[in-house]
Order: structure tokens, then C-alpha cells, then sequence
């Protein structure tokens, strides 16, 4: 089996490696011993004392191979170039990705790769939440993987950031046991850079028709406004992109926006509930302009009791019930969906919603009297519920 060694640690080479050692070693020395007894051979001449005679052609003394010997330059080149493959092989986390002809070489001294493992990560899933899923599937400590994707930067987009939650693309992968944190995270990131660069391209492109909520302020919305006229211009005449395709708070503020409407909606109402924070934030007669997500103060008690988690706030500035406007990062990893719901949020007049009765689903209201006679209903049939 291949074994993942500490990359400070010196990685004992495989047993086919060593036989191939071991082997032009033997060619060698046998190699040796053959040139040895041919210069002998030459020097005695063939049959006549070594005296040459006048006029007569020297016959050459074929030179053949001991019955027995080994091919030992065939050896010594198939040696190198095992050595060449085994140390070039990608570093720096323990599990190398070698190439097919190192793989049968493998299998034919009897070493075997894990089968692969596949995993899926639903969508909105919490760092904490997917540690614990590639623990259970017997990938990767948890623990190890929440320090790898919290204390790693991650370049989305051309732009910079200290963490990878909100970048861990929800999806099914394929791993193997013991692959390292880093490698899942870096897979992961890049798989959200891959699937958001259609949406990436049309933002850049509609910059006016953003919300100013996720600019974070009306100037930065105006000078995100005027690169992106300029980076543009510079794409229509040939030359390539200069610096992030889109600012760095909004790329931001859109992936923390998206994250709580992930955790907020039920099936088939993402571009509703983004509307209705859209509503919240947007709105003059809703004061103050906070969220209000439960989601968010759930976040907050599970930063208090695991504060290992994100150092990059106080748990408390993730509740969005003391603090207005969005939270500080996001609360979780949004799917395509969210993130596409949270760019065209639906068009109506609710400021509020509380869950159905009956159905996963929610009940919309446009006043607070109304909320407040859905919120009865919802209460009265927890009560009466077996």
C-alpha cells in the first residue's frame, strides 16, 4: 500500500524501488567482472603469446556476455528513471499523484491504491458540518481540515481571502483516504471559481444593476463601476485582464448574502427569501435594517461553543438580530441556486415570512399584523403536534 509520509520526514522508497537497486547493483559488479576477463582476454591475444605477427590480421575476441550475467545498463537506466519518478512525485502533503506507468509498476510488485471515496456535500453545509462529513467517511480529520481551510488564503476570482468558508463549493467529489486538508480545499475552491465564472462575467458586466447593499456604500459601488468600464475597454481592444474581475467586497458581501438565504429558504423559495432580505435592507419603512435570520443567530451559538471555528470576528457579530446589515463572513457554503437567487431576488412587497404549518414551506407577509397571526398559526400547531 502507499504510505503518506510527513513531509519533513524522509519517505522510505517501495519495495520496487529497492528491488531495481539491489538489481543494478548485482549488474554492476557482474558488469565489471565481464570487462575485467575480456581486457584479459586481449591482452593474451588469441592463441600466439600476445606477439603479433607480421602481416597477419588480429582476429577481435567477440564480446558476449557471461552465461548468467544481467543487463545491468538496461538495469541502471530503468533504475534512474524509477528514481526520477519516485522524488519529482507532487509534495508538500503526503498523498502523491503518481503517473499510470508508476501505478502498474505498483501493481506488479503487489502495492495497491485505495479505492476512492466519493462524497457529497449538500448545499449550505457549514465548515464544521463538512469536517465532520469527511471524518465520518474516513478522509480527513476533522479538525485538521477546519485549521487547513480557516488559516489557508484562497485567491477567488483575482482577489484574496483569509479562509475558504463560503468558497467550498457544495458538490460530490472523489477522494482517497488520507488525502491531505489542503488539497480538499484548494479542489473545492477551485471548483467554485470554475462553476461561478459565467455568473462572474455577467456581473462584471451589470455592475450599475447591483444592489448597493452589497457594495457595502454608494462610493464603492461608483468606483467599482468606473474599473469595470476601464477593464472592459481594455478586454475590447485585446489586452488581458488586469487585477480581480470584480471587486473584492462585492465578490464578498454576494457570497455571505447568498449563504444565509441558503440556510433561510426552503425548496423552491431561494429568489423569494432573498427578496424579502433584499426588502429588509433596501427598504426605508423597515427600520432598523436588520436580517433578522435565524440561521445566523444559530451560527453565532455554534461560534461560542466551538470558538476554534473562525477567529475572525466575535461570535456575537454573526447575529443578525443585534446587528444590522449582513454578518461579517459567511455562515456557510451557498450552491449555484443561492448564489444566482441572491444576484436576481424576486420582485414583491414581504418584509416577513415564518414557517407553514403544515408544509416545508414558508408564509409570506407583507406587515407585521399579518406575521404576527402566521406566527399563532405556526405556534398552535406545534402544540397540538404528536
Amino acid at each position: 500500500m502507499l504510505r503518506h509520509c510527513h513531509p519533513r520526514q524522509v519517505c522510505p522508497a517501495p519495495r520496487w524501488l529497492s528491488y531495481l537497486v539491489l538489481r543494478v547493483g548485482e549488474g554492476l559488479r557482474s558488469g565489471r567482472a565481464a570487462r575485467v576477463h575480456f581486457s584479459a582476454q586481449r591482452r593474451r591475444g588469441s592463441g600466439s603469446g600476445g606477439v603479433k605477427r607480421p602481416g597477419a590480421k588480429q582476429r577481435r575476441t567477440p564480446r558476449r556476455s557471461p552465461r548468467g550475467s544481467v543487463p545491468w545498463r538496461l538495469i541502471a537506466v530503468a533504475c534512474v528513471l524509477a528514481m526520477a519518478a519516485w522524488f519529482w512525485r507532487p509534495r508538500g502533503s503526503g498523498d502523491a499523484t503518481v503517473s499510470l506507468w508508476l501505478q502498474r509498476a505498483r501493481s506488479f510488485v503487489g502495492e495497491t491504491r485505495t479505492p476512492s471515496i466519493t462524497i457529497t456535500f449538500p448545499e449550505g453545509n457549514s465548515l464544521s458540518t463538512m469536517a465532520e462529513r469527511l471524518e465520518a467517511a474516513d478522509i480527513c480529520a476533522a479538525d485538521v481540515f477546519v485549521r487547513a481551510a480557516l488559516g489557508t488564503q484562497v485567491t477567488v476570482h483575482g482577489s484574496t481571502f483569509v479562509g475558504a468558508e463560503g468558497f467550498l463549493f457544495p458538490d460530490t467529489y472523489q477522494w482517497r483516504q488520507g488525502t491531505s486538508a489542503a488539497r480538499i480545499v484548494a479542489t473545492m475552491v477551485a471548483n467554485f471559481e470554475r462553476r461561478t465564472a459565467a455568473q462572474v462575467h455577467a456581473l462584471q458586466r451589470a455592475l450599475p444593476s447591483v444592489p448597493d447593499y452589497l457594495f457595502g456604500d454608494s462610493g464603492a459601488k461608483s468606483e467599482a463601476i468606473a474599473a469595470a468600464a476601464v477593464a472592459l475597454n481594455r478586454v475590447g481592444k485585446g489586452a488581458e485582464p488586469e487585477g480581480p474581475t470584480i471587486p473584492k467586497e462585492l465578490l464578498w458581501n454576494w457570497v455571505t448574502f447568498a449563504s444565509i438565504v441558503e440556510k433561510e429558504a426552503g425548496a423552491g423559495e431561494l429568489a423569494r427569501v432573498a427578496g424579502v432580505f433584499a426588502n429588509r435592507l433596501a427598504r426605508l419603512p423597515f427600520e432598523p435594517r436588520r436580517l433578522q435570520a435565524d440561521a445566523t443567530r444559530v451560527y453565532a451559538a455554534l461560534l461560542r461553543e466551538h470558538r476554534s471555528v473562525r477567529a475572525l470576528a466575535a461570535p456575537d457579530a454573526f447575529d443578525t438580530y443585534r446587528h444590522a446589515g449582513l454578518t461579517p463572513a459567511p455562515i456557510g457554503n451557498p450552491g449555484l441556486d443561492a448564489l444566482e437567487a441572491s444576484l436576481q431576488p424576486e420582485v414583491h412587497a414581504y418584509l416577513y415570512f415564518v414557517r407553514h404549518p403544515k408544509r416545508f414551506s414558508h408564509v409570506f407577509s407583507e406587515t407585521f399584523a399579518e406575521h404576527r397571526k402566521a406566527v399563532a398559526a405556526w405556534r398552535a400547531s406545534q402544540a397540538i403536534s404528536p
